[in-house]
């Protein structure tokens, strides 16, 4: 028993990477499969404008061009890493992934070393700032390479981690080491100053937003805090040294974000506020003592032949908080002010925006200061010849051709002349890094189905494992009129073009029904499709939710019909006997009946939160289904049938809300479930005494010290080496982990396995397990869709020696 106990503590060892001298004699895993990349690469027929093909690939934080090389540019990824390319300048450049086995990829900002004249040396920061609720990777500090991104290591220690960093300076003033710029990092925890690579020091404590400085003086440095203003240094960013800078108008209470640049010996702040469109630009020249407020961009929306409407500013969205970005660019001896915001203005109607646009894409203005005036002009849309690129701005820099570079949450974009017209194009080219928060496989055209987070609800449009590295997907579009979706002509807020939140297919016996859901209930289709080989639209269904009654949402309870606005990431299940039924569960639960023939709401308990997770259906079983919401799962054994709730307390180690249930595929009275940080069985559900067991084991401490942040389940039997089994897997940080089950059939064991090789290290946010093509679908959150094939033949063992 103790050798026993030894060898099972090695396998941990060496399986999360922890010390271990001895792993490599003791055990050894075999037949472990490899994950198959899906994409998508480039999605088309997004919320782009004018652009061919209209295309996006996920967020972006930030843009680094080669100073010297126009070809040559990195993009720092909100939760896909840092890709290169060294041919931006192609039609459709070729991306590389440098940072796929890094313990973090979500990416903040980087910047050249100025030191290193043949510019390899560069710095990034991580830190989570997806749209998606903040998801992402851990929060390291910095990465640093001196090889132009093919080999990192994390400098700044204990000093930086676990701090949100938001903007990097590197200045070659570095009096100490002149081999070593002064780094400037701002923080959510302030702003730290390097002493060498791996000692930072916090010099300005507060939440610093934003840096700049003085480009002739560098030392002076300016540091945007939030909720506290503007500091000023005049000695380097020396701990002692930062004087508050007093400018009127600034709005602490309401500020959502703070930016800064410094051009023709002038600083410029740029206040966003929460609940408000319109941004604050300020201005002073040195000392900073007398800051002049400047006009801001706006447009007039809503006007009837210049008659009414209202003016708004770069944030009709009010996503400033994470949508902004500033840039102040000498052009022709004047200094030039550019503004990304969040999303056009765009109206319920036929009417397109004042701007020409009729999506929801993005929202750029470029300001020519004229003394004490700014010459405003939004560069999107009719002023870039019909083109824009997608919503919610994050990033604006020029290379060194002299182009405006955008970075938002659909790719990378650039403003040049093609044809003698001014228009923008898409740099995404073969980027894999949408933030996916669902898969589903589609069995009758052998392809993948999936919800976005801002790209859309997509779809495969050539089988997974066809030949070609990289296939092609789009955006699942309802009919087009006018150049406007379906959804928005009738008066929804979205369409299947932003938010592409939960999928689901059912396979049926000669066609399949694929549902898709926008930013919530406002916009749920069903498309049904009978092609096997690159199906078309033949027939579509936009949920209204007005069974038996007049109106749109009239059916459903109040406390949906009151939520039906903004991101709102609603649940709902395929049920796995029967699949002409569904369940979806918002505050209400509604059961669906002959393809969404029919509706009937089934239960209006914990009105103030969606579900969080549905288990509907079991060979034999079709009426039976569990719902979880919050520390809570429901279960209705039968139609007519009183639910059973079962709560699980602080007693079991609380760790947050349930993420995902799954029943048990050789008891339906058993329902396993996770946490965060937690793996859990129900046994005897709906037993007078039911029970619960921990199976979290060596997963307990996460992934070597990081937080698992464990987000989906996936049970199910399968066909391995003639035995029928069970294999029980789950998805969070650092991949898929499968539970080693105990020898003899005893069940589930205490110890977890990796599961496959060749995942890059992100958050896996969902699993769907097709067991008629033995197909396993993850959906990445920053790195797409990835398959394992022939899953029955590859099951991950542990072998002694």
């Amino acid at each position: 028993m103790r050798k026993q106990t030894c060898l099972l503590f090695a396998a941990i060892c060496c399986l999360f990477i922890f010390s271990c001298d001895s792993c490599e004699n003791i055990i050894k895993i075999v037949n472990q499969p490899t994950w198959t990349e899906q994409g998508p690469a480039t999605i088309t027929d997004t919320s782009v404008e004018g652009i061919k093909g209209e295309p996006s690939a996920g967020a972006i934080n930030c843009i680094l061009p080669h100073p010297a090389n126009k070809e040559i540019m990195y993009v720092g990824t909100v939760n896909g890493g840092i890709w290169k390319t060294e041919n931006a300048y192609s039609p459709s450049p070729d991306w590389v992934p440098l940072t796929d086995t890094l313990p973090s990829l979500s990416i903040t900002h980087m910047v050249f070393d100025p030191l290193d004249d043949t510019y390899n040396t560069i710095y990034a920061g991580t830190g989570k700032l997806s749209s998606g609720a903040y998801l992402g990777g851990p929060e390291l500090g910095i990465y640093y390479t001196t090889d132009g991104g093919a080999n990192w290591r994390i400098i700044g220690g204990d000093d930086l981690k676990g701090k949100k960093v938001y903007k990097i300076l590197a200045l070659p003033t570095n009096t100490n080491n002149p081999k070593l710029p002064n780094l400037y990092v701002a923080t959510s925890d302030g702003v730290y100053k390097n002493y060498g690579l791996d000692t930072f020091n916090l010099v300005l404590a507060g939440n610093a937003f934003d840096l700049a400085y003085d480009n002739e003086n560098p030392a002076n440095i300016f540091a945007a805090m939030y909720r506290k203003g503007i500091y000023h240094s005049n000695n380097n960013g020396t701990a002692t040294s930062w004087d508050s800078l007093e400018i009127d108008g600034l709005d602490f209470r309401n500020q959502s974000n703070l930016k800064l640049d410094f051009a023709n010996k002038e600083l410029y702040v740029a206040e966003a506020r929460k609940g408000d469109s319109k941004v604050r630009v300020f201005s002073a020249p040195a000392p900073y003592d007398k800051f002049s407020t400047l006009n801001s961009p706006t447009t007039l929306e809503g006007a009837i032949i210049g008659i009414g409407g209202e003016q708004f500013g770069p944030f009709p969205g009010d996503q400033s908080n994470t949508h902004f970005s500033f840039l102040v660019n000498m052009e022709g001896g004047a200094p030039v002010l550019y503004i990304g915001g969040d999303r056009n203005k765009k109206l319920r109607t036929l009417f397109f925006s004042s701007t020409g646009q009729g999506k929801s894409s993005g929202r750029i203005f470029k300001g020519t200061r004229k003394g004490a005036a700014v010459d405003w002009l939004p560069i999107v849309g009719a002023a870039t010849h019909g083109t824009a690129p997608h919503a919610d701005s994050r990033y604006l820099v020029f290379d060194s051709a002299n182009h405006l570079l955008e970075a938002d949450d659909g790719g990378v974009y650039r403003l040049s002349v093609i044809d003698k017209k001014l228009q923008w194009q898409s740099l995404n080219g073969n980027l894999r890094i949408a933030e996916l928060y669902s898969v589903a496989w589609d069995g009758r055209t052998q392809s993948i189905v999936a919800g976005a987070q801002d790209v859309g609800s997509l779809e495969q449009i050539e089988p997974a494992f066809s030949s070609g590295t990289y296939k092609k997907w789009k955006a699942a579009r309802l009919y087009a009129v006018l150049g406007q979706d379906l959804g928005d002509l009738i008066g929804s807020s979205s369409n299947l073009e932003s938010d592409g939140g939960v999928v689901a297919v059912s396979d049926q016996d000669s066609f399949s029904i694929r549902y898709g859901m926008g930013n919530g209930l406002q916009v749920f289709v069903s498309r049904t499709y009978w092609n096997e080989i690159n199906p078309n639209n033949v027939g579509a269904n936009f949920y209204l939710f007005d069974y038996g009654c007049a109106g749109m949402f009239c059916a459903l309870h109040p406390a949906d019909t009151i939520n039906t606005e903004g991101l709102n990431i609603v649940r709902y299940e395929v049920n796995r006997a029967d699949p002409t039924r569904f369940v979806i569960g918002a505050r209400g639960t509604y059961e669906f009946f002959h393809n969404g023939g029919s509706m009937t709401v089934i239960d209006t308990f914990r009105l103030t939160s969606n579900a969080t997770s549905i288990a509907y259906g079991a060979p034999g079983q079709p009426e039976l289904l569990y719902v979880a919401k919050t520390n809570e799962i429901s279960l209705r054994e039968k139609i007519g049938l009183p639910w059973i709730r079962r709560v699980y307390d602080d007693s079991l180690d609380f760790s947050g809300n349930i993420e995902d249930i799954a029943i048990d595929p050789d008891n339906t009275d058993n329902v396993y479930f996770i946490t965060r940080k937690k793996v859990y069985r129900f046994n005897g559900f709906a037993s007078d005494s039911p029970s619960i067991d921990t199976l979290t084991g060596n997963l307990r401490d996460g992934i070597n010290g990081y937080s698992l942040q464990l987000k989906t389940l996936s049970v199910f039997k399968t066909n391995i080496k003639g035995e029928e089994k069970k294999l029980l897997l789950v998805g969070g940080y650092g991949g898929v982990y499968y539970n080693l089950p105990k020898e003899n059939g005893g069940g589930e064991s205490q110890l977890w396995l990796q599961y496959g090789e060749g995942l890059p290290n992100v958050v896996v946010r969902d699993l769907h397990y097709n067991v008629k093509d033995d197909v396993l679908v993850a959906g990445t959150w920053g790195r797409g869709a990835w398959t394992v094939a022939n899953v029955s033949a590859a099951v991950p063992e542990v072998v002694f020696e």
